[in-house]
Parts: structure tokens; C-alpha cells; sequence
């Protein structure tokens, strides 16, 4: 029985758990493989470590994480802290949409045609002045 309680605990990618490691830590300068490794035997008893390493891998070149070498610690970037609010921001624009649509669709009726012209000016340079030299 303890296999079935075991799969029925959702399972979160492992980008996921690492930024949330990332952010847990009070760490400025990143977490280090070791410390990601005692963070997911913490809160994810099954895990692999080929598995963490390519979730770095490739977190690193999809430009959610930090790394200057395979060796040294791993860092949020400023893109991977920043998706939370955009998605709520998301939501109230969906809603206010099919409002915009309506109003977009009833405005060219009443709307009249205006046209401007571009007034373009024409810079004339001045001739540079001579310079006299000395023999």
C-alpha cells in the first residue's frame, strides 16, 4: 500500500523544485549541486540525479538559470522570477477583451476619415571653413 500513496502525491517537474529551492534560499549567490541534492531528498524522497543535472542543464540554456560552469552554483535569472505576475496580469485582459471588440466594431461607423501630411524639412550643411597653414 505504500506504493499507491507514494504515486498518488503529485509529482512537479524538476525545474520547479529547483526554483523553488532557489527561492527558499537566503543565498544571493546561488545553491550548489550538494545543497540542491539535500533540498530534494528533503521534499522529494524518489529522485534521480541524472535527472536534476539535465533539469539544470537544461534550465541553464533555456535561460531560467544562472551557471557559469558545470561546477559552480546555480542562480534564478530575472526571467524566472518574474512569470507569476504575468499571469495574473493575463487574466484581467482576456476578460476585458470581447468589451474591446465590441466597442472596435462599433467605432469605424462613426468614425470620420482624417488625413495628415508629413512635413519634411530639408538640413542644408554649411561649408566647412578652410584651414590655413604655415610653411
Amino acid at each position: 500500500m505504500p506504493a499507491k500513496t507514494a504515486s498518488a502525491i503529485p509529482k512537479k517537474p524538476y525545474k520547479e523544485v529547483i526554483i523553488e529551492a532557489l527561492k527558499d534560499s537566503k543565498s544571493r549567490t546561488g545553491l550548489s549541486r550538494q545543497a540542491l541534492k539535500k533540498y530534494f531528498s528533503e521534499k522529494v524522497p524518489e529522485y534521480s540525479n541524472s535527472h536534476l543535472n539535465a533539469a539544470i542543464k537544461n534550465g541553464v540554456t533555456a535561460g531560467l538559470f544562472e551557471q557559469k560552469s558545470a561546477s559552480a552554483k546555480v542562480k534564478l535569472t530575472a526571467a524566472a522570477k518574474k512569470p507569476a505576475p504575468k499571469k495574473v496580469a493575463k487574466k484581467p485582459v482576456a476578460k476585458k477583451a470581447p468589451v474591446k471588440k465590441a466597442a472596435a466594431a462599433a467605432a469605424p461607423k462613426k468614425k470620420a476619415v482624417t488625413t495628415t501630411k508629413k512635413v519634411v524639412k530639408k538640413v542644408t550643411k554649411k561649408p566647412a571653413a578652410k584651414k590655413v597653414t604655415k610653411k
